[in-house]
């Protein structure tokens, strides 16, 4: 438990850093935004230590409760869809 609040604090510092004083990294003409590089990092560290397993975090997003991370998810990437089309 103390292990996943570090890795957890330790993550929410880096995307603060990275947003503040390298927000974004330069390769070729391309530019790409760091803190989900770091968000994804952090993510990935608790999955392969199994502080965070992830027969867990396929039960959370599957769920079917009132709050479904994966509907909302459906909900805003269609509702960004319409915009663009409308627009």
């Amino acid at each position: 438990m103390i292990a996943t609040i570090i890795i957890s604090v330790i993550t929410f510092l880096g995307i603060t850093l990275s947003t503040l004083f390298f927000p974004r990294i330069k390769l070729g003409k391309f530019y790409i935004d760091t803190y989900w590089i770091i968000a994804l990092l952090g993510a990935l560290i608790l999955v392969v230590t199994t502080l965070c397993p992830f027969e867990e975090i396929k039960n959370s997003w599957t769920s079917s409760n009132a709050i479904n991370p994966l509907k909302i998810l459906v909900l805003f990437f269609s509702m960004t869809i319409l915009s663009i089309f409308l627009d």
